[in-house]
Order: structure tokens, then C-alpha cells, then sequence
């Protein structure tokens, strides 16, 4: 098949896009990546004969620069399938999305959305949460399709599991400010600095109000260097407020985590909900947050588990072993479009 990725160049379209089509890419098929506005690429709306010709489309997220583009293609017998991983009709107010755009925005964009939806022949969505909400929009198709690590992003870290200096690190992003106002993280951390001298904090993507002397912060991390940034962490957490937006969150987080056999600390929310120990972590509900840190701290054994599991699992979780599941959606967008185009 010859397959067309368009649509809003940004950190997370990594692993609805780049990642499954390097894995078709191996199976054999003809892949063509483009951004709406990317370095070297023009948009599509721009330049449509870039998308005439294939077989599938794959549009991600807020692609309006490409609709018109797409839908030419459509015309010309392509299958189309459009992919979100956020739930846009609940963006935190306090992250910059929602301040850029305003609720009227968000509003005109949550529209224009589940038109693109409609026209599409299947979506497809990282949770069921989204998926229903689709479903209800009137989308003919929807299919879930976790995040999937990079092929060979599973790394052997050697981690030393003393208690002479522990690293807590938590990648986040800016729509991360909701949890930091809803959730006693802050407090809990600047706790445990108190209790154990030996301790640091590190965020890469929201600041933390903590002492200066004891925390890091770093405003961003190219995905590239981010193995290098985790392995130097001893501790990774995970908190979500118990908000609709998060509940619609994928579990690539903790997925990141164990690609360094990084042990985590998660809130029982969305999409960590089902995991636990087996996966490398634990689940820590609002008000227990200094008690789950301190006692992974002081426990080495613990941590050492945690770690081998993290690692386990995250060895499950690349493209290598669920490739197949990317290349049967565009078969059966093929399959949808034929279909159609012969009634």
C-alpha cells in the first residue's frame, strides 16, 4: 500500500504517526510523511498532488490545513483514517491550548473535528473514552490503538539501587498545570526533601515550586534525548487529576518510563488505572502521596522489583510486536472505501 501521513506536526503525533509508519515502512509498504506546516515539507493544502495516488491518508489531530487536500484524495480513491489522542472538547483551562483558543475556539475546533470524523472511514483513538465519544458524533468506524514505543527505544540500564542519593523525575507537559493545582504533589514533595536530605526532584515540561538547591527544571527534552534524561532518574511518577480529559489520556508515560527501567508512582486515573505492580509501579491516590514516595525511597528491594518489571513490560510494549494492528486499520479503511465506492 502506499500511505500518506498528514496533519499537526507535534510531540505526540511521534506515536501516532512516525512510530507505525516506520514499522509498515519494514513490512513493505510505501510511506509518505508529511506535516501541515513542517521544516522541508510544505503544507498539502499547498501542494495536493502530494496525496494523490494513495491508497490510505492518515490524518492526525488538527489537520485543517490538509482537508481540502484530503478529501481530493478521497475523491480519487483513497482511504481515509483520522487519529486523536486527546480529548480536545476538555482541555484543561490552565493549559496553553485552552488560553490560546478560549472556549469559543475550542468549540469551533470540537466541531470541525467531528466533521473530519464523519467523513473519515475509520478513527481511530489511543482509549475507549474517546472512542465512545466519537461513536456518538457519528463516526461510521472507530478503533482503539494504544501508543506503541519505537523499535529498539527499549534500553539496558544498568541502575544502582542505593539509598546514598535518590532522583524523583516526572515528564510532564504544560497541560500537566492542571494536575499540579488539583493534586498535593507539590506538597508531598517539598515533604519528603524535608524528611530526607539525600533526595532531588527533576520535571521536564511544568515547573514545580520547590527549593531551588533540590530541583530541576527543564522547560523541554527533545524525544531523542529523553532515554539519556530518564536513566538518570530513580523514581518516576505519574499524577493525574481525576478530570474528563485525563480520563481520556493513553499510558505511554509509565510505557517511557520502562524503556529505562525507570519504577514508577501513578494515580489511579484513566489510563493507569489497571496497571500496578506487574508493569513496574504502583497506584497512589491524592492524599498518600508522601507515604507511596517515602517508602520507595527507603525501599531498595521494592525498587529493584519494580524496575525489572517496568522493563518487562515496556519489552511488550514496542511497534516490533503490534505492528499488525496498524496495518490491518488501513486494510480495512481499503476495504471500507472499496466498498463504498461500489454501492
Amino acid at each position: 500500500m502506499r500511505i500518506v501521513s498528514v496533519g499537526e506536526p507535534s510531540v505526540c503525533r511521534h506515536y501516532r504517526s512516525m512510530v507505525p509508519m516506520q514499522a509498515l515502512i519494514l513490512r513493505g509498504h510505501e510511506i509518505t510523511i508529511c506535516d501541515s506546516a513542517g521544516p522541508g515539507c510544505p503544507r498539502s493544502a499547498d501542494n495536493p498532488a502530494q496525496l494523490l495516488g494513495a491508497d490510505v491518508v492518515l490524518g492526525y489531530r488538527m489537520m485543517f490545513n490538509n482537508e481540502a487536500s484530503v478529501r481530493r484524495a478521497v475523491a480519487s480513491g483513497a482511504a481515509f483514517i483520522w487519529d486523536t489522542d486527546d480529548d480536545m472538547a476538555n482541555l484543561p483551562h490552565e493549559g496553553p491550548l485552552f488560553k490560546g483558543m478560549g472556549a469559543r475556539g475550542v468549540a469551533d475546533v470540537v466541531q470541525r473535528l467531528a466533521r473530519i470524523a464523519r467523513f473519515a472511514d475509520i478513527v481511530t483513538t489511543t482509549s475507549p473514552q474517546l472512542a465512545a465519544k466519537y461513536r456518538g458524533l457519528g463516526a461510521k468506524h472507530v478503533v482503539v490503538v494504544p501508543n506503541f514505543l519505537a523499535s529498539g527505544s527499549v534500553h539496558q540500564v544498568i541502575r544502582r539501587f542505593g539509598t546514598e542519593s535518590v532522583t524523583i523525575g516526572w515528564l510532564a507537559a504544560h497541560e500537566h498545570k492542571a494536575d499540579v493545582k488539583r493534586v498535593p504533589i507539590v506538597r508531598a514533595l517539598r515533604r519528603l526533601l524535608t524528611v530526607h536530605p539525600h533526595v532531588r526532584v527533576e520535571s521536564a515540561g511544568v515547573p514545580l515550586a520547590l527549593p531551588a538547591d533540590r530541583y530541576r527544571f527543564r522547560r523541554w527534552v527533545d524525544i531523542k534525548q529523553l532515554p539519556n534524561l530518564l536513566a538518570t532518574w530513580d523514581i518516576g511518577i505519574a499524577p493525574l487529576a481525576d478530570i474528563p480529559f485525563n480520563r481520556a489520556r493513553s499510558d505511554v508515560k509509565l510505557k517511557e518510563y520502562g524503556t529505562v527501567a525507570l519504577p514508577w508512582l501513578a494515580s489511579p486515573v484513566g489510563p493507569y488505572r489497571d496497571k500496578g505492580e506487574e508493569h513496574g509501579g504502583r497506584l497512589v491516590r491524592d492524599y498518600e502521596w508522601f507515604e507511596a514516595l517515602d517508602r520507595l525511597v527507603t525501599d531498595v528491594d521494592a525498587r529493584q522489583q519494580l524496575s525489572a518489571n517496568a522493563h518487562a513490560w515496556a519489552v511488550t510494549q514496542t511497534i516490533d510486536h503490534q505492528a499488525q494492528i496498524w496495518e490491518d486499520v488501513c486494510l480495512e479503511a481499503v476495504r471500507r472505501r472499496t466498498s463504498r465506492s461500489a454501492a
